[in-house]
């Protein structure tokens, strides 16, 4: 009979130790929440690691075009493939990262406009918000970094459409390379003004 009190007994007391244990955490927790700077400070952490969990899933589109990419070079059979795949996966895998910086750029700079998002350390809002700053130029620092390659492209463009242009007043016509390159200049063009108008470029009011 005692051995089956003592059982009883050291359950019991395994149980309220739990239990008071979970019962403080909650507790601990709902007062870290209920601290206005600590709140802060979770919800900035949340959103950005939300927004990278979206970027990963994101990802996918990227790869599956990168996959039947390379599906149509290798059914092409051309002999320079294995090169024009290793430059079809780098435009990729670039146009990706370049993606996910102009992303993460425009999440930050939002959060830096919405009150909820406003950090405060030490007391003073603007330490936060030179946080808040410090990554942003950060962030511009690589997309300016990643969009030199398109820039250096324009630029080839546009040498290949006065070349073709000197062909055409040499009574050369070459319109189906004309029409190409005006294109390529206009999507490139476009890209570009994006991504000056939507990171590079202060904005001035909130979104």
């Amino acid at each position: 009979m005692k051995k089956k009190e003592s059982k009883k007994y050291s359950f019991n007391y395994f149980l309220d130790i739990v239990s008071d244990a979970f019962i403080t955490v909650i507790k601990k927790v709902n007062k870290f929440l209920t601290d206005k700077k600590k709140s802060t400070a979770v919800k900035v952490i949340v959103r950005i690691i939300c927004c990278l969990l979206m970027l990963s899933i994101l990802s996918i589109p990227f790869w599956v075009l990168g996959n039947i990419g390379q599906g149509i070079i290798y059914l092409c059979g051309t002999t320079f493939k294995e090169g024009i795949m290793i430059i079809w996966n780098a435009m990729i895998q670039y146009a990706y990262i370049l993606f996910t910086l102009v992303i993460l750029f425009k999440v930050i700079y939002n959060m830096s406009k919405r009150k909820e998002y406003q950090l405060e350390v030490k007391d003073s809002k603007q330490i936060g918000n030179n946080i808040y700053y410090a990554i942003q130029v950060v962030l511009k620092i690589l997309i300016v970094i990643s969009i030199i390659p398109i820039v250096l492209f324009e630029i080839l463009l546009f040498a290949s459409l006065g070349m073709l242009i000197a062909f055409i007043t040499h009574g050369i016509y070459f319109f189906g390379p004309f029409l190409i390159v005006i294109g390529l200049i206009i999507m490139a063009s476009t890209i570009l003004s994006y991504i000056f108008n939507s990171t590079v470029i202060e904005k001035g009011g909130d979104e």
